[in-house]
């Protein structure tokens, strides 16, 4: 949650600040440049694919395609969101080459790197933050149903669009010059995966509700949840803990799940707010959060964890015994694929 500011312009005439208001109307209605505002009539517009070229040519991805939440699918190539080429540019240099740079070495080498720097721990959010909030932008450009003209309403437009006035602010950084307090950001999982021939090298999964997005690539995954200032670091450290070797693409797709969990249940929510000083033309992106970290009760939400995992962990099950009264047990949030019944992580690794 954003505070009371008005629409704000410096003194070189960048807008620093928009209002929800004016977030809403200006890049979700009228579709302007999403980070500078611009109209397709004031500037030359190139557009920004949701996923860098790099990644899109490292992983063989140009002629694959995503599977949309309508359940449709659309081409990696022309998975674009309206940007203008000054803005496309600044965000290669900003936030493109360093993260390519960084996810070029070895896993632990890019632990070690963030753990030395934590401008690296924020690079790596701006640059999640900004795929998710891409990811967002485009549903606003598929139909739910293509072949039902009564239904005629876009996927994006069932979002609540104020809940990501804030991700917004954070991923406007680098044009803003933002001096973000660390606790206005999220929580970041970085994780050692699991590559043979039964998984793929690359994965996006995204979840609108709960904010929170996986990027498996390679050897690495990262997740992220967008607006909880770390709490399900905080909430689920202990189970992290246990883990000691590296995560199949299930594996990773349930701790993905545990995490959008504790962010839709999450009730002592951070409250994030901007403030523009106009003295000094600082903009500031701050966090009050609160002493502990505590959630709903189960229940008294409409999600649990066991219809998050039948959502991204059971298409993932292939041939198995029994398998109707695994998927039963996934649904029933009674089934999973971390640890055994002695809580002892269940290590697939066959070269550990």
């Amino acid at each position: 949650m954003a505070n009371m500011m008005a629409t704000t312009r410096n003194s070189s005439g960048k807008i620093v600040y928009y209002t929800a208001d004016d977030f809403y109307e200006e890049i979700i209605v009228q579709k302007k440049c999403f980070i500078c505002g611009a109209d397709r009539n004031s500037k030359v517009f190139n557009d920004e694919h949701v996923l860098p070229n790099w990644i899109l040519t490292k992983y063989k991805l140009h002629n694959q395609s995503i599977n949309l939440p309508n359940s449709r699918k659309y081409k990696y190539s022309k998975y674009k969101v309206p940007c203008c080429m000054e803005c496309n540019l600044e965000l290669g240099t900003y936030l493109e080459n360093p993260i390519s740079k960084l996810l070029k070495s070895h896993p632990i080498e890019i632990v070690e790197t963030i753990g030395r720097d934590e401008n690296n721990l924020q690079l790596l959010f701006d640059w999640c933050s900004t795929i998710f909030f891409k990811v967002m932008l485009k549903d606003l450009s598929f139909f739910w149903v293509l072949d039902q003209p009564e239904v005629n309403f876009k996927i994006g437009e069932t979002y609540d669009w104020s809940e990501y006035h804030h991700i917004h602010c954070m991923i406007r950084k680098f044009f803003t010059g933002a001096i973000v307090d660390r606790r206005a950001r999220g929580s970041i999982f970085i994780l050692p995966t699991l590559v043979n021939k039964e998984s793929e090298p690359f994965d996006l999964t995204v979840n609108a509700k709960g904010q929170s997005i996986l990027l498996k690539l390679g050897e690495l995954c990262i997740i992220c949840i967008m607006n909880d200032s770390g709490a399900a670091c905080n909430l689920f450290n202990n189970t992290i803990n246990k883990i000691d070797g590296r995560l199949s693409q299930i594996q990773l797709r349930e701790i993905f799940c545990h995490a959008t969990y504790i962010n839709i249940y999450l009730q002592n929510r951070p409250k994030h707010y901007s403030e523009f000083w106009h003295k000094n033309e600082e903009f500031h992106i701050r966090a009050e959060i609160p002493d502990y970290w505590y959630l709903f009760e189960k229940g008294s939400k409409e999600t649990t964890i066991g219809e998050l995992m039948t959502i991204y962990c059971s298409p993932l099950i292939g041939a198995v015994e029994n398998k109707d009264e695994v998927l039963n047990a996934i649904k029933n949030s009674e089934y999973n694929f971390l640890f055994d019944l002695n809580g002892n992580f269940l290590n697939n690794d066959i070269d550990s």
